[in-house]
């Protein structure tokens, strides 16, 4: 079984090797989602790990990333901290206000 630490490190080196010269638009996010795709069924809770993880670094590409998997793949177990992101986000300690309208379109399709 892949560890939490494992998944992690091979998500961000996913996103640290991906071509720089195409890293413009849904193209790096969409290659991403596609990547783990075969994951979802056998390592979901070490995926849901990952992914709170990368919500809670507050950085991009991470969050739209984590933002995207969610819906995609319906991760209702990121719920929470989709929640505390956007409260975060409406109290102006996270990103800018228009975050907030990401992270409530993520949470419709959960």
């Amino acid at each position: 079984a892949m560890t939490d630490n494992a998944l992690l490190q091979w998500l961000d080196r996913l996103v640290a090797d991906y071509p720089k010269d195409r890293m413009s638009g849904w193209e790096p996010y969409d290659f991403v989602v596609r990547q783990c795709q075969d994951l979802i069924q056998q390592h979901r809770d070490e995926l849901i790990d990952a992914h709170t993880h990368w919500l809670a670094r507050r950085r991009e590409p991470y969050v739209t990333l984590a933002l995207r998997l969610a819906a995609e793949y319906h991760l209702s177990e990121l719920r929470e901290p989709i929640e505390d992101l956007l409260s975060a986000v409406e109290r102006g300690e996270a990103f800018k206000p228009y975050y907030s309208r990401f992270l409530r379109d993520a949470l419709a399709k959960l």
